[in-house]
């Protein structure tokens, strides 16, 4: 529970219960041996996957204005996957923002923006929106030649 809270003094129970469940691994928790309160290493060692969960269920406890998100999509497997796109669509509904850097193509359409990067340069910041239209225009076009 202190490792999810970000070991904050007065740490929220249900705060971390709720980030849990969005990520679809508080369930899984409470079966652990001790629970909320089970040692990861000592008592317990978590799968990749639940490792990653717990790491973006500490992510998010706070609610964070800003969410800064490093391939928060690896290890998830497709359900988690879903969990994912629906936090980052909660938090865009809420006004909230994340950033994040993916190499797969499911998160890509819930992004407003897409800036593609090569030696540390932005090279391109496009509206997803934008980026979108033009790639069905060159598939359209990719289709006729075909």
């Amino acid at each position: 529970m202190e490792n999810l809270s970000g070991f904050k003094t007065n740490h929220d129970p249900n705060k971390a219960y709720i980030a849990c469940q969005k990520l679809g691994i508080h369930e899984r928790i409470l079966k652990w041996p001790k629970g909320y309160e089970t040692d990861l290493d000592k008592d317990l060692v978590p799968s990749t996957s639940e490792y990653h969960k717990l790491l973006l269920a500490r992510a998010i406890y706070e609610s964070p204005k800003l969410l800064i998100l490093d391939q928060p999509d690896a290890f998830l497997g497709p359900n988690g996957e879903k969990l994912l796109q629906a936090l980052i669509l909660q938090r865009k509904r809420d006004g909230l923002t994340t950033l994040f850097a993916t190499s797969h193509s499911s998160l890509l359409g819930l992004s407003d923006h897409i800036v593609l990067l090569e030696d540390g340069t932005i090279k391109s910041n496009t509206p997803t929106k934008k980026l979108a239209q033009a790639q069905s225009i060159q598939m359209k076009k990719a289709s006729n030649h075909g």
